[in-house]
Parts: C-alpha cells; sequence; structure tokens
C-alpha cells in the first residue's frame, strides 16, 4: 500500500488514504493502536470480530479487504467511500425530510444485515457513516462490534461508545442487542432532520444523566415540516427501556418507508423543496432523486373490469395507462410506474399495504362497464395513510363521450391533489374511437414484453395509425416497440432502429409532448447513430416534459454507464428506483453498474436479493457472472448462467462461452460459438455475442470480424466497448482503435 493521505484520526485509530499498489484500487488504511487492545486475548478476540464483519457482503456496509498486522500494529484494509463522513455533510448540509428518510433506511438496512448474522455495531454515529460520490451510504468502525456469542468484547463494568450516541443500557453497563443499534440510528436520525443532538449537555457523564432521565424535544420544534408520523418514531427508537423500541431493524425500515413519502411526514414545503440534495453536483434539470421524493406520490392502480370480461380488460387497464402517462407530465407529483402499480390488481388490495410498499401518498382505483353504447367509470382517490377516500366519482355516459370523461377524470383528480393542471400539464385528446380502441389494444400487447406480443403489438398500432394517421400515441406506441424488437434481439437493428426514428419523429411532429417518442430518439442517437451528445439532448428533453417518466431515466443511466459516468448512472438509476420501486430490471441495471464501476461484491450482493425477491427472475444470472467473473470465480460465473444457455438464451449462451475459455475448456467455448452460428439463419444473433467469445479463445481474427459485421448491423452492444471487460483482449490491437475511431 502507498499512503497518499491521511483521512481522520480518533481514540483507537488512525486512518488514511491509501492506494493498493496490487490491485491498482484506492482504499482507507486503518491502523490500530496498541492502547486498544490491552492484551493478546482482547487482540484475538477483536480479530475474530473482524473476520466476522469481512464475512458482511452488503451495499450498505464498507467492506473489509483485509486484517494485516505488522511489528505488533493491527491495519485493516476497507473500501474508500469518496464522499467523506456524514459528520462532515451535516456541518455543510441541511437534510429535508425525504433525504434523511432515504439515508436512515439505507443505515437500517445495512445494519439489519449485520444483525441478521449476529452483530451490533454498538457506535452509530455520523462518523461512522461513510457516504459515496453518488450519496450510497457505507457503515464503518465495526471495531466495538460485539458477535452473538457467550464472550463479549466489553470489559466487565466498562462503558463502550460514543457518549453522545449511547443508549442507556450501554450506559448502565447492561446487556446490548439490535435494539442498541436502534437507538444510534434514532439518535442520527434526530440530528439529521432536527440539526443538533437530541441530548445536549457539559460533559459526558452529564451527558449520561440526561440519557438517562430526560426525554428530547420533539423533532417538529426545529423542523416545521416534520409531522407527528415522523415524532412519534423518534420517540419510540430512543426509549429509555429497550424492550419498548422497535424488535428489529426491518421493522425500523417499514416505519421509515411508509414515513418517506407520507403527508404525515412532512408538507413538502418550499423549505424541502429549496434544500440542496444529499448528492452534490446539482444538475439543471429537475431530476434529483430528492427533489422527486419530495414531491406528493400517486399510483394508479390497474382499472377492474367484470370478470371474464377480456375484451374489457385491455380498454379499462389501457384508460389507466393513460392517466399514469398524462399525471407523469405534471411536474409537481411523483407517479408510480405502470410496472409496478399494475401489480397490485382487483378491488381487494388493501391502499395502506400497497401505498406502503410503492411509497405512496395516494392511490387512484377504478373500475370500467361499458356495453355497446354506454360506459360506467367508477373512480376513487385513496390516502394511503388511513385507506381513507378523498374524492370519488361514477360517470355515466354514452361511449362516444369516452375523450370528453378522460378529460374530467384527469381534471378532478388535479382538482382533488390541489393541482395547477393549467400550467402543469394538459390531457391529449384523441379522435378516433375505433382507432383509440386499437391503441388500447396495442399497449395490452405492449405490456407482455414477449417476441410475439411485442410484433403484434407492432400490427396493432399500425392498424390504428391506418385509420387515424393524425394519432400521435399510436405512432409513439409503434416507436416503442419497433425498438424493444432491437433491445431484445429479436430484429436487426439496422432494420428495426431506423424504423423507430421514423415512427418518434412522425409522434413528435404531430404532438411535441410525446415523451416516449423522445426516448426512443435518444435510444436511436446513442445505439444506431453513435450520438451521445444527441441522445442526452433527447432524454434530457424526455424527462423535463414527462419528470415521472421511468423508462427514460432508465435508458439515461445505461447510456451513462456505457461513457463510464457511474455516479451519474447511479443517480438516475436511483430516481428511477424512486419511480419504479418493483423492477427488477432498475435492480438488474444497479447490479451491472456495480460491476463496470470496479464493485463486483456489491453487485453479487445486489443479484442475490433479487434472487430473493424473486426466484423465477432469472435474467439476474446474467448480471450475477458478469459479477463472478470479474472477481475471478469463473465457476460461479459458469453456474449462473448455465441454465439460461441451455434454454439458448443467447447472451447467457456467449458468457458460458467466456466462462468455459477462462477455465480452460477451449472445446466447450469453441461449441457455443458454433452453435451461435447455426441459431443464426433461424433468428437474430447480435455478432457481438460470438466475439466475446472468440475474444477470450484469442482467436483475434475471428473476433474481429464479428466486431467489423456489428458495425455494419449497427449493434447496440458495440457501444458498450468503453466498458465491457470482454473486450478487453482485442483492446491493444490496431484495428480496435480503427473501430473505435468509426465510432466516434
Amino acid at each position: 500500500y502507498r499512503i497518499l493521505g491521511r483521512l481522520g484520526e480518533g481514540g483507537m485509530a488512525v486512518v488514511y488514504k491509501a492506494e493498493d499498489l496490487r490491485l491498482g484500487r484506492i482504499v482507507a488504511l486503518k491502523t490500530l493502536l496498541d492502547v486498544a487492545f490491552p492484551n493478546d486475548r482482547h487482540r484475538e478476540r477483536f480479530l475474530r470480530e473482524a473476520r466476522a464483519i469481512a464475512a458482511l457482503d452488503h451495499p450498505h456496509i464498507c467492506t473489509l479487504y483485509e486484517v494485516l498486522e505488522l511489528e505488533g500494529r493491527l491495519y485493516l484494509a476497507m473500501n474508500f467511500a469518496a464522499g467523506g463522513s456524514l459528520a462532515e455533510r451535516l456541518r455543510v448540509h441541511s437534510f429535508s425530510v425525504a433525504e434523511a428518510m432515504e439515508v436512515a433506511i439505507q443505515i437500517a438496512e445495512g445494519l439489519g444485515e449485520a444483525h441478521r448474522h449476529g452483530i451490533v455495531h454498538r457506535d452509530v454515529k455520523p462518523a461512522n457513516i461513510l457516504l459515496t460520490e453518488s450519496g450510497m451510504v457505507k457503515i464503518a468502525d465495526f471495531g466495538l462490534a460485539q458477535s452473538r456469542s457467550n464472550e463479549s468484547l466489553t470489559l466487565a463494568g466498562a462503558v463502550v461508545g460514543t457518549p453522545a450516541f449511547m443508549a442507556p443500557e450501554q450506559w448502565l453497563g447492561e446487556p446490548v442487542d439490535a435494539r442498541t443499534d436502534i437507538w444510534g440510528l434514532g439518535v442520527v436520525l434526530y440530528m439529521m432532520l432536527a440539526g443538533r443532538a437530541p441530548f445536549q449537555t457539559e460533559g459526558d457523564r452529564s451527558i449520561g444523566n440526561a440519557i438517562l432521565s430526560t426525554n428530547p424535544a420533539p423533532v417538529s420544534a426545529f423542523r416545521s415540516t416534520a409531522g407527528p408520523g415522523v415524532d412519534q418514531l423518534i420517540s419510540e427508537v430512543l426509549a429509555k427501556n429497550i424492550s419498548a423500541r422497535p424488535a428489529s431493524m426491518k421493522a425500523v425500515v417499514d416505519r421509515l418507508r411508509r414515513l418517506q413519502f407520507s403527508p404525515a411526514a412532512f408538507a413538502g414545503s418550499a423549505e424541502d423543496e429549496s434544500t440542496k440534495t444529499l448528492y452534490d453536483k446539482p444538475r439543471a434539470d429537475s431530476g434529483s432523486q430528492a427533489s422527486l421524493v419530495s414531491k406528493l406520490s400517486v399510483a394508479v392502480l390497474p382499472f377492474t373490469c367484470r370478470e371474464g370480461d377480456e375484451e374489457s380488460d385491455y380498454f379499462s387497464e389501457g384508460l389507466s395507462e393513460e392517466l399514469i402517462s398524462e399525471l407523469s407530465r405534471v411536474k409537481s407529483l411523483r407517479v408510480i410506474s405502470r410496472t409496478s402499480s399494475f401489480q397490485f390488481r382487483g378491488p381487494s388490495v388493501d391502499p395502506i399495504a400497497v401505498g406502503a410498499r410503492l411509497s405512496a401518498a395516494r392511490l387512484v382505483c377504478g373500475s370500467v362497464r361499458r356495453s355497446a353504447s354506454r360506459l360506467r367509470i367508477s373512480i376513487e382517490l385513496i390516502n394511503t395513510t388511513d385507506a381513507s377516500a378523498i374524492w370519488s366519482q361514477v360517470y355515466h355516459r354514452e361511449t362516444k363521450d369516452l375523450f370528453s370523461v378522460q378529460d374530467e377524470i384527469f381534471k378532478s383528480i388535479g382538482n382533488a391533489l390541489h393541482l395547477q393542471l393549467e400550467t402543469e400539464g394538459q390531457p391529449r385528446a384523441h379522435n378516433n374511437l375505433e382507432a383509440y380502441g386499437l391503441f388500447l389494444l396495442g399497449l395490452q400487447h405492449l405490456r407482455q414484453r414477449s417476441e410475439g406480443e411485442i410484433r403484434k403489438a407492432c400490427e396493432v398500432f399500425e392498424r390504428a395509425i391506418s385509420i387515424d394517421p393524425q394519432m400521435a400515441a399510436a405512432h409513439s406506441g409503434l416507436s416503442t416497440s419497433k425498438t424493444l424488437l432491437a433491445v431484445y434481439g429479436w430484429d436487426s437493428p439496422r432494420e428495426s432502429l431506423p424504423a423507430a426514428a421514423r415512427a418518434a419523429q412522425t409522434a413528435i411532429g404531430l404532438d411535441p409532448t410525446q415523451a416516449d417518442a423522445l426516448v426512443t430518439l435518444g435510444f436511436v442517437a446513442f445505439f444506431h447513430d453513435w450520438n451521445p451528445a444527441e441522445a442526452e439532448r433527447q432524454l434530457q428533453a424526455a424527462i423535463k416534459l414527462a419528470p415521472s417518466n421511468v423508462v427514460a431515466r432508465s435508458w439515461y443511466a445505461v447510456i451513462l454507464m456505457q461513457l463510464g459516468r457511474f455516479a451519474e448512472a447511479e443517480k438516475k438509476l436511483r430516481e428511477a428506483e424512486s419511480l419504479d420501486p418493483m423492477s427488477l430490471p432498475i435492480q438488474h441495471n444497479l447490479a451491472w453498474l456495480r460491476v463496470l464501476d470496479g464493485r463486483p461484491k456489491e453487485a453479487v450482493a445486489l443479484c442475490g436479493q433479487v434472487a430473493r425477491i424473486d426466484p423465477t427472475y432469472r435474467r439476474i444470472g446474467y448480471f450475477l457472472s458478469m459479477a463472478h467473473a470479474e472477481l475471478g470465480e469463473w465457476t460461479l460465473a459458469a453456474e449462473a448462467v448455465r441454465e439460461m444457455a441451455s434454454l439458448e438464451s443467447i447472451p447467457e449462451m456467449a458468457q458460458l462461452g467466456v466462462c468455459y475459455a477462462a477455465l480452460g475448456d477451449r472445446a466447450r467455448a469453441q461449441r457455443m460459438v458454433d452453435r451461435l452460428a447455426e441459431i443464426a439463419p433461424g433468428r437474430y444473433v447480435s455478432p457481438m455475442e460470438p466475439c466475446y467469445v472468440l475474444a477470450a479463445l484469442g482467436d483475434l481474427d475471428d473476433a474481429f470480424a464479428c466486431l467489423e459485421t456489428a458495425v455494419r448491423e449497427r449493434a447496440p452492444a458495440l457501444m458498450f466497448y468503453r466498458v465491457d471487460q470482454r473486450l478487453n483482449p482485442l483492446r491493444n490491437d490496431p484495428r480496435f482503435a480503427s473501430i473505435v475511431a468509426r465510432l466516434g
């Protein structure tokens, strides 16, 4: 290690910024002072604790790389968090309620993981909460941690911890458990919200007396935007009696998520809107995660119809999706994406539970009944805090009046939410009922995300356009469908992406507010036209036009990843996650980002979380394989994609071939190349896929032949050339530089 500078010093240790000369990475190198270990017995117990902490693998826990000993002194090498500590941030930054909740949730999730492994931190304080450049929490300094064993690290009768953050049981020398860390989290949350510590007196012992015998002033006394829900939670986590606190960190996380977007947590005042975001480097657009979470959040659930009425099913769900699209244009709202909200169906959903799961303060629910010429649409706006109805209305109309009743519903919801729709968003009218019905049917096909359904969507959108060529939404839907055919590798991008761009340009020409069409133009600009600047311009325009458009933020993040701008990409993905909290593709993109950003252990942990959430989501294996490959764990990398490769999913087949090559099994790797060639006449195979395997095998001439084909075909994966490690065997060849020059 090469020491680069001093980061800080405490009573037990000095921390340096250092370079790991073996792996070429920046680390935090902590030198533990001898005074921390009175004898060998305590040193061994600390080392045992360090080994336990090293086993913790969680995105919000600072990774312990290794423990070294030199001349009787211990050294801990840990990952370096460039954003500094929360203590430093508190000195220069005023946290909004929404920001404080987000930080507290991340801290609680990390501590919860430690607790599941039987480890209690015992020294939770702002100085031990580190932040990455992108604002992610990393819990550090488990030096005082206690494991679930009969033997305690604490000397008999000793008081261990930082006085201002110690729980009553620590002051009294009583047993501690996970609820001790809940107290520490409560103190940290209080400081973020109130701008001061809950107990302020002179001297360590008087602090102890205050903690044991006084109650802090409510947070709302210092922060008017903190509601009674926040005060109640703070009161519970700072309960003097350990048994009166929440039973687990999971319970705390659930409460925090409920409060994060609830009107009971904060009033969404100008103070919250104007506060600087947790993440430095504010951008000109209004798309920071902090500004998103401080907005009133709304989820539109799929409208129901009569059971078994398939025709009305697509019609009712289509109306729901149209309402989501219209509300997404309103800049003062955070509208939950369809892919998350549509997972809650039927009249028996629990509004409070759904609101907590989606972090939505309001739900829009409804039902649609229709006959040949009549419509009955029932709409209800619900407060998810107590499941009370804020507004409801039943509309009885002629079918021919559908467009006007949609306008009425939109305006009524806007009035109930106190929105200024005349300046922030306007409903988009359609002109032809037959074409509109086909458009809604196209949306239903598009939602299915299978090759057959997306091809049907193209056909139905084209039929709608033939009836009403002026229908901008149908052209936009067609552009999205054509794009997805290229994204999923079902059509040649050389054919489908120009067609997608033409449809998008037509949509924009008819209606400049078609945000999804702008997303298509951004995608095509980057992956087909090789024009990153134009791609950013189009995607920023889409986000400005429709702040709750999750697809725009997701694709923008993917493009930023390919440009190596990982911190910006993570911001965009976190923003997308706040709009689509149940999206597994967003989670796999977060895992992919960690692989590309040199954080493969975090990627492995995140992939594991996704697999536990939905064991049927097999796509996560691809990104898990990439993470294991980055760690040099090639057997695990191969196992992660073996099942999907056996089903002849092309990306997994290529990745498995790369793994075989790395394991020295050239015959199996070559068989993957051969099988991809056999498949190609019957379905599109991106030339990048065999290129990866051939590069791993060292067959550079054949690999470059594939790259040249990828250039001719405008294969989207070609634009990953900056960051895809599988292309490393080709980078020193002059032919690679020649190809890169053509890509701009």
